[in-house]
């Protein structure tokens, strides 16, 4: 039996900064991964088997079990590779689906990874990344499992770091209980003819006064589909404001993130949160290494 933690993303800030040729939405990114996770035990079995369970803290939409973007991945490896994958694989949900902290894509990724390994298989890395593809472009960077700069449509992939100040920062995470699609999201900016961001110059080590200087494109995409989360938004952009702070939502949300170095502060603004919002899911976690 193998256990596998199949860890959340957080889009740091996320600008758009134009389209390409297709009309694909160009980007840039700093994408971290943190320790919420999915935790996925792996099994060998006769078939292959998957099972989905549920945090019950969060609003999950029931996931297809055939038709998923695990069992996608494991079917474009099985014909790439041509075997037959049967394995029980068990799936422990805490990662909100449509929260913008890439659930399916980073337990495609996972996936990915475990099968090359259990298989001996290792793909050449433009094979690997064209089977990510297939399940959608956050599938890439997740595959990589550690801070870097997504740019491009998200697939154009380079590193960078966190100073030790973020790197030992606390982030509350808010879910407002919110399916959000990033498909719908990025529809809405087209049709909004909202200006695209400048192109910026991002170093390779990300600071606080860096990221305090960003912003989400996607934001308004999200009070317009979502109207009751500017109560939400009201109240972080105040804390923000009045204490020393990064608010933001994450991809195309509708989960947002407190980022601070100060641990009770951080525990003060969830309780907060809880008293305003007690349906909402909230927790604090960090930054994986």
């Amino acid at each position: 039996m193998d256990i596998l933690y199949s860890r959340a993303k957080i889009n740091l800030f996320l600008h758009i900064v134009g389209r390409n040729k297709k009309n694909y939405h160009n980007i840039q990114s700093v994408m971290s991964f943190i320790n919420l996770h999915d935790e996925i035990i792996i099994s060998d079995s006769d078939s292959l088997k998957i099972d989905f369970q549920y945090n019950e803290k969060i609003i999950f939409p029931i996931i297809d079990q055939s038709n998923n973007s695990i069992i996608k991945i494991i079917n474009n490896f099985s014909n790439l590779i041509n075997k037959k994958i049967t394995l029980d694989i068990k799936v422990k949900k805490n990662i909100p689906t449509g929260g913008g902290l890439g659930g399916g894509s980073t337990n495609a990724a996972t996936i990915l990874r475990y099968l090359q390994n259990k298989y001996k298989c290792q793909l050449p890395k433009k094979t690997e990344l064209s089977l990510a593809l297939k399940i959608g472009y956050d599938t890439i960077p997740c595959l990589y499992n550690r801070t870097l700069i997504a740019e491009s449509v998200g697939d154009q992939i380079s590193t960078c770091e966190l100073d030790e100040e973020l790197q030992n920062s606390h982030i509350l995470i808010i879910y407002p209980q919110i399916i959000s699609l990033s498909s719908s999201s990025y529809e809405l900016f087209k049709n909004e003819n909202i200006n695209f961001s400048p192109q910026i110059t991002i170093p390779q080590i990300i600071t606080y006064d860096f990221l305090k200087r960003q912003h989400n494109d996607l934001n308004s995409s999200l009070i317009k589909q979502f109207p009751e989360t500017n109560e939400l938004i009201e109240l972080i952009n105040k804390l923000n404001i009045q204490q020393n702070i990064i608010t933001r939502m994450s991809g195309s949300g509708s989960t947002f993130f407190v980022l601070s170095k100060n641990k009770n502060q951080i525990e003060s603004i969830k309780y907060e949160i809880n008293t305003r919002f007690p349906d909402y899911f909230t927790g604090i976690y960090n930054f994986i290494a």
